[in-house]
This record gives C-alpha cells, structure tokens and sequence, in this order.
C-alpha cells in the first residue's frame, strides 16, 4: 500500500469534511471554519479549504443569507430585529445581513407572516376571551420571534373579527 504524507492527507480529510458538510446543508464560512477547527484541523488547512471551497462555489456567504433568511421569515421563526440577530450568529457580517433582510423583505410582508403563523400555531385564539396568561404566552411567542409589538397587537385583535 502506497504512504500518503501526513500533510496531504490532512488536507484532503479537511476538504473531504467540508463537503460532506456542505452536502447536507449551506453553511457560512464562518460556521464552516468553526466546524473545522473543532474537528482538529489548523488554520492553514482550514483556511485552505475554505478558500478552495469559495472557489469551487461551494460556499458562498450571499447565497447561505439569502436562503436562511428566507427560511426563517417564510417559517415566521424570525423576523425584523430577530432576523438580523440569527444571521450575525451565523458568522454574516452586518452590511449582508441588512442588504439580504432588505432584498427577501421586498417578497414577505411581515403582517401577513404573523397570521398565517397565528392561525396555524394557535387556532381559534381569541383575544377578547382568553384570559391574561394565555394572552401573555401568546404575545411574547411572537415578540421572541422579533415581530414588533404594534404588529403583534394588531394580529391578536383581528381575532376577535375571525
């Protein structure tokens, strides 16, 4: 059997690791380079594989915004404030974060999200009837998600009139 040195084979399990994960999902650079690190690999090889992988189109930070954001407004899972919030931990930086909110926010309107999501997640609420609590659980399940509290208010007291 053929020795490989030990440096080849590093980078090829480095680059072998990163497309296997890219395979299952689109990562940001900056998650894929965490994955790495913690896998063991040093910077060399790990900002080598991130370089290759940028070059072979495989990661691209644009494109892994852009589907996450939509994800997440699609699933109301994040919104406004939220949205940007989950981008920035996923290592996107602040000037792509907005442009990317700005670009999918042209598609979603953020009212129209809330409800389907309040219809689908609490069927026949109503405000005028549920007691405090109910209301409180409610209202703060979707401020986490950074829909703003007039927008929150407004969905709730449209369930009287459904």
């Amino acid at each position: 059997m053929k020795r490989v040195n030990p440096t080849i084979r590093s980078k090829l399990n480095a680059w072998e690791t990163a497309i296997n994960l890219l395979s299952r999902r689109d990562h940001s650079t900056a998650e894929l380079r965490s994955k790495l690190r913690r896998k063991g690999f040093s910077d060399e090889e790990i900002e080598d594989t991130i370089e290759r992988c940028c070059n072979s189109r495989y990661l691209d930070d644009r494109r892994f915004a852009l589907g996450r954001t939509r994800v997440l407004m699609e699933s109301g899972k994040a919104v406004g404030p939220r949205l940007e919030m989950e981008l920035r931990r996923a290592g996107i930086d602040a000037t792509l974060a907005e442009d990317t909110i700005a670009q999918i926010g042209e598609d979603y309107d953020p009212d129209q999200v809330l409800s389907e999501l309040l219809q689908r997640r609490y069927p026949g609420f109503c405000y005028t009837t549920a007691n405090a609590r109910e209301k409180t659980r409610v209202f703060n399940f979707f401020l986490r998600r950074g829909f703003s509290r007039a927008q929150i208010f407004q969905a709730l007291q449209n369930t009287d009139n459904a």
